[in-house]
């Protein structure tokens, strides 16, 4: 048995980076507890304590081991994060003011009497980062910018609205700026200079605030994104219906498919059935005008913890009232990304997502639409890793009691994989708009990924297993191998068609062999216009046959770096030229294949280690978990 000791890596990173929290020099199958403290915002200390057995060689991984007893069950790396509480039983905020400022955790193990320490920081803002208060044109708000050298030239733009508590999400900001946008949380009401509620907002302001952002921060491919909570999101679907030549892509957390009234964040000299938003000069037709349905009752008088939800739902029966007052989505002209709970204690965002993905469907939208709808989780998701135990609160407007509905471990789970599916489907959506700007792309400024990780995919990775968290403990390495492989097989790179390169994939999988990867090339295959000849050739490995001579040199430059690199000589790369191919063509092929050399064996490590883990031996390094 070694010395007793509790280890957190990374020590330092950004809020949104799991540890691997690991004690060692335990007795097999000693039992072991453990604390953690952050004091967090307004000061309040929160705490979660959980307790764990030694495996055989004395040691507890909470990548890997379940409590036996505590705040939190199951496997959760972060569970002992997620699972805090406030002292003082009822704060909310679990955030630094300011924001800028790291939250620290302090750990304690104890065992046989003995205990030991450690420590880590959560950050919001990397370094770098800036933060600039907005007080301009009317405009209140905070700006965040990406560190200059980390991220360089123009960064693509997000406009952050918060919901019906008002202020200004600096959090999100600041953290969307740490993954290199520009990120402007902007405040509508409850801020200073600007009314306390929401009633009567007009619309003309977030006009003029995405234009401010745009003239401030002259973004990449003119990329500026509105992302909004709750009524935020309800309003971040508007913009993208009324504003969408401004508006280049919508995400909408926990959002409504229809104009709602004022609610719990009306002024009451107007009341919560009065009017939200106005468009030159006029009020929108919202949900609760003239609804034959409505009432307020199953919230006002319903059992403990009372749901908001109820409400809305006698509001939806009056489908007249419905069809006046939907947002029409279909206008917007860029992707749509909607994030709802099936749970959700506010609103019925399940269904209002569905609403939103049904419509677009309905009329093809043109754009891509992603919809992640989180079971057993409720209205409040955030981004990892957060406590999300406080689920009854006091509204920040009306004071009215209510719960946002989930449970703390769904809510956890909706934190992580919606900020991963965010940043994916953000990637994305640059990399598209830069494809509509004449001579923006290359393989080196292609740095976005799509909205599923294909390491993970093949490598059968599950989210929250311990081989997935070590992947993910370097999330800048896995997005830039997704990134990676967005800019290569991008049916709009120039030069190599996609049919050749995912010829050229499928059958550098067939020679390493590598045969998941080789499947999910020739499914993509099945899907892209490739001559049949070719491909049998390709799938039985009988380049020789072929007769397009282009093909046929590409096909044998990649068999001599797979099997022969050595031979990959000067000689060899003459031969692509002589076949047709440019000299950009030739380094695009070099770097394909490279990848795929990178990739096979990335995946071929994950696969034995997610084997290993299953028969509870794994062990490895982050270095390599890209």
């Amino acid at each position: 048995m070694g010395t007793f000791a509790l280890s957190v890596t990374p020590a330092d990173d950004l809020i949104d980076v799991p540890r691997g929290i690991v004690v060692t020099g335990l007795a097999p199958g000693a039992q072991v507890g453990i604390v953690a403290q952050t004091r967090r915002g307004n000061g309040v200390l929160w705490h979660s304590r959980a307790a764990f057995v030694a495996d055989a060689h004395g040691t507890v991984d909470l990548t890997r081991d379940a409590p036996v007893s505590g705040d939190y069950a199951g496997v959760s790396a972060m569970g002992i994060v997620w699972s805090q509480r406030p002292e003082d039983g009822k704060a909310r905020e679990v955030f630094p003011q300011p924001v800028t400022e790291p939250l620290t955790t302090t750990l304690t193990a104890t065992a046989n009497g003995e205990s030991v320490h450690a420590r880590f920081v959560q950050r919001l803002a990397a370094p770098g980062v800036t933060r600039h208060d907005v007080r301009d044109d009317g405009l209140v708000g905070t700006l965040y910018l990406p560190d200059p050298y980390a991220h360089p030239g123009p960064r693509p733009a997000v406009l952050i609205l918060n919901g019906s508590g008002g202020g200004i999400n600096e959090p999100r900001a600041a953290l969307f700026a740490s993954h290199g946008y520009a990120a402007f949380a902007l405040a509508y009401f409850k801020a200073p200079g600007l009314s306390d509620y929401i009633s009567n907002t007009p619309l003309e302001y977030f006009e003029r605030a995405l234009a401010w952002l745009r003239k401030r921060v002259e973004p990449l491919h003119d990329f500026v994104a509105v992302s909004g909570q709750s009524r935020g999101g309800e309003l971040a679907l508007l913009l993208g219906a009324t504003f969408p030549e401004a508006v280049s892509a919508v995400i909408g957390y926990v959002p409504g498919a229809v104009v709602h009234s004022g609610q719990n964040a009306a002024d009451p000299a107007v009341g919560r059935e009065g009017p939200t938003w106005l468009y030159r000069g006029q009020p929108l037709p919202h949900l609760w005008e003239g609804n034959r349905t409505a009432t307020w009752a199953p919230f006002d008088e319903g059992p403990a913890p009372h749901r908001h939800e109820r409400a809305i739902r006698t509001a939806l029966q009056d489908a007249d009232a419905v069809a006046r007052a939907r947002i029409r989505i279909e206008r917007a002209r860029g992707p749509v990304l909607l994030l709802s709970a099936t749970d959700d204690g506010s609103w019925p965002s399940s269904d209002y997502s569905r609403m939103v993905t049904t419509k677009l469907a309905e009329v093809r939208h043109p754009y891509p639409v992603q919809h992640f709808d989180y079971e057993g989780a409720g209205h409040a998701i955030v981004f990892p890793y957060v406590p999300t135990t406080q689920l009854v609160y006091a509204h920040p407007v009306s004071g009215r009691i209510s719960t946002g509905g989930g449970e703390p471990r769904a809510n956890a789970r909706a934190d992580a994989h919606s900020w991963s599916a965010v940043l994916r489907f953000l990637a994305s959506a640059v990399a598209a708009r830069g494809a509509s700007v004449p001579d923006s792309r290359s393989l080196s400024s292609m740095d976005f990924s799509p909205a599923q990780d294909v390491v993970d995919q093949v490598a059968a990775l599950d989210d929250g297993s311990a081989t997935h968290a070590l992947r993910h403990a370097r999330e800048k390495v896995a997005t830039a191998t997704q990134g990676s492989y967005d800019a290569l097989f991008d049916a709009g790179l120039p030069g190599l068609t996609l049919g050749e390169r995912l010829l050229v994939a499928l059958y550098a999988c067939r020679l390493t062999p590598a045969a998941e990867l080789a499947e999910h090339y020739r499914a993509r295959l099945a899907n892209t216009p490739v001559d049949a000849d070719a491909l049998q050739a390709v799938d039985h490995g009988d380049i020789d046959t072929l007769t397009d001579a282009r093909l046929r040199a590409i096909l044998a430059f990649t068999r001599t770096l797979v099997e022969r690199p050595i031979e990959g000589d000067r000689d060899a790369l003459l031969r692509l030229p002589a076949a047709g191919l440019a000299t950009a063509d030739v380094v695009t092929l070099a770097q394909l294949i490279a990848f795929l050399s990178y990739q096979t064996r990335l995946v071929a490590g994950l696969r034995a280690l997610r084997e290993a883990a299953g028969n509870g031996s794994a062990t490895a390094s982050t270095e390599t978990a890209a």
